[in-house]
């Protein structure tokens, strides 16, 4: 037999037939030896021929970034930027769709070349960096790779759901949320779209839509610190979310937010924690919160008599 040495396959036999009479034991040397010599010249021309692609194609290497490597017409790896991570006589399985899935799972681009192909592997993208702010009562703001934006309260209530719900919601789910049972899903998809022009197509991803970027938030942080029952961290981020905001979502989130802050504050049972809260929105005019810290703070502190004016003046509007 003698065999293709680039893919292995069958080509054709050296045969040497005739009367048994005549057979010789040197004769399968001889049709072995003329096999082997074939493939030896099939080897040299196949060697001789990738070098020329080699030569004429190494520049696409330089060009195409870390994933790129030149291909024999079987799929076999000829050469490699010295980047990529393939292994020359390596095998990638080809077919006419132009892509082709790696061992590492990775997909790649296949170009047709004079004599081969070129391999790309797509340069992987950058996640964006994304940090919303969204509680306390300055505008809602972010922040995309270090440029700032400005957002309405629409827009910041939908960033705020997404964040909220990381695997995405529908049209007709964020229209729900929003407007109840009276929201558009339509009007919802222009938003978004907006949304997408101002900070970015790779930052919000449609089908469900979600936010793709790294996100970093001050409801996040607020969140976290309130599982971890955190009360000093919790305290850090103790605005409201979106209080200009009137989505039924969005205030049920507030309220539980807000629940959850005035408890670990109350149980902590420590007076400057419960001076922070006090001095907060949600605090300044709770009766509770005023009282507890007034009795745990220190009777020469300054503290107390700002706490005692405050409890001073709200029993005075309650009378």
């Amino acid at each position: 037999p003698v065999r293709d040495p680039d893919t292995g396959a069958l080509l054709g036999a050296v045969d040497l037939s005739g009367p048994l009479h005549t057979m010789h034991p040197a004769l399968l040397a001889l049709v072995t030896a003329g096999a082997r010599l074939v493939e030896g010249e099939l080897r040299w021309r196949l060697h001789a021929s990738d070098d020329l692609f080699r030569e004429r194609n190494a520049h696409y290497l330089g060009e195409s970034g870390r994933g790129a490597a030149l291909l024999s017409p079987s799929g076999r790896i000829v050469a490699s930027a010295s980047t990529a991570q393939f292994v020359p006589g390596q095998r990638v399985g080809l077919d006419d769709s132009g892509i082709v899935r790696l061992d590492n799972g990775e997909h790649a681009e296949v170009e047709p070349l004079e004599g081969g192909y070129l391999l790309r592997v797509p340069q992987r993208r950058r996640r964006p960096q994304l940090s919303l702010q969204l509680l306390g009562d300055g505008i809602p703001k972010a922040t995309v790779d270090g440029v700032r934006h400005e957002l309405s309260l629409r827009h910041a209530e939908i960033l705020a759901l997404l964040a909220m719900h990381p695997g995405g919601l529908n049209a007709e789910r964020l229209a729900l949320l929003l407007h109840g049972e009276h929201g558009n899903p339509t009007t919802v998809r222009v938003e978004i779209h907006r949304i997408r022009n101002v900070l970015g197509q790779d930052v919000v991803k449609p089908r469900p839509y979600r936010i793709a970027a790294d996100l970093d938030s001050d409801l996040g942080a607020l969140r976290e610190a309130l599982s971890r029952g955190d009360a000093e961290a919790a305290l850090d981020h103790a605005g409201l979310l979106l209080p200009r905001s009137e989505s039924t979502a969005i205030r049920a989130e507030r309220d539980e937010l807000l629940a959850s802050l005035r408890g670990l504050a109350l149980a902590a049972r420590s007076p400057e924690l419960l001076w922070r809260f006090a001095n907060t929105d949600a605090g300044r005019d709770d009766l509770e919160v005023l009282e507890k810290a007034r009795d745990l703070t220190a009777p020469d502190a300054p503290q107390r008599k700002v706490l005692e004016i405050r409890l001073r003046r709200l029993s005075e509007e309650e009378a």
